[in-house]
């Protein structure tokens, strides 16, 4: 998200995000785990692509030192994860009727609340905690359980 913030706070930026966006109305989230297929397919990877460029292994790199994951595991959730976030912005964009300019400052405002929150990424995790308890690693599990056919 705060690549997507900083890319979005120029007004090229901005646009090419608001047209990205005419192709994620927020059908990814009725089905998370086919959107997360779609993620390891390659479009997770592509959209990875246009937000971070070459800045994605550093990105990976960062997370897993902060997470302990590896690096390869990173960018694989992170491209799984894509589509997801993609298709949650293309519904706020269509439910609250955001031009390119709203959707800069909605994402500048969910970066300074990312920044503001101890434990970061709030929004995301509050998407992903589907049973509401506090806790994403359970949903996320059982996901990942259900795209790998283990559930």
């Amino acid at each position: 998200l705060g690549a997507l913030a900083s890319n979005a706070s120029t007004s090229g930026g901005a646009s090419a995000l608001n047209s990205a966006l005419d192709q994620h109305d927020g059908s990814a989230l009725d089905d998370v785990v086919g959107a997360m297929t779609q993620g390891q397919s390659g479009l997770g990877a592509s959209i990875l692509s246009h937000v971070l460029g070459n800045k994605q292994p550093a990105v990976a790199t960062g997370i897993g030192s902060a997470t302990g994951l590896d690096a390869s595991k990173v960018t694989s959730l992170l491209a799984m994860l894509a589509p997801i976030v993609m298709g949650a912005l293309g519904k706020a964009k269509n439910a609250n009727g955001l031009d390119a300019g709203g959707l800069a400052s909605m994402l500048g405002q969910e970066r300074q609340q990312i920044n503001n929150n101890a434990g970061g990424l709030t929004g995301l995790m509050g998407m992903l905690d589907q049973n509401h308890d506090g806790s994403v690693a359970d949903d996320v599990m059982g996901m990942a359980g259900k795209l790998f056919g283990k559930r």
